[in-house]
């Protein structure tokens, strides 16, 4: 079953543009493919801007636990998690939606 995992976290003031500019990172190594990654987003808040999620959704929640045990994935997330004043995540079962197909970035 589909999982999808929410990152939420806010950053120290002025660590905006460094999340932005570690996530690209990230992302160019998530396009390369990762197995059993479906799909992955950084979005930040309109009405408090140091106030961001990382979302990812994944074929199991077996295959998002293989890329989180990675040093390649430590590695990644490390300038991100740098930039944290505070953070907390949850796992969830995906039981029911609807996928559009797009990509979008923002850079």
């Amino acid at each position: 079953m589909p999982a999808r995992f929410v990152l939420e976290f806010e950053v120290t003031p002025g660590k905006e543009e460094d999340v932005i500019r570690a996530y690209a990172a990230l992302r160019a190594r998530l396009e390369q493919g990762v197995a059993g990654l479906l799909g992955h987003q950084l979005c930040q808040s309109i009405d408090e801007p140091r106030r961001f999620i990382i979302t990812s959704e994944w074929e199991d929640v077996a295959a998002s636990a293989s890329w989180d045990r990675s040093a390649e994935h430590d590695a990644l997330v490390e300038p991100i998690r740098a930039c944290f004043e505070r953070a907390g995540s949850a796992k969830y079962e995906v039981r029911d939606g609807v996928t559009a197909r797009r990509s979008v970035t923002n850079t």
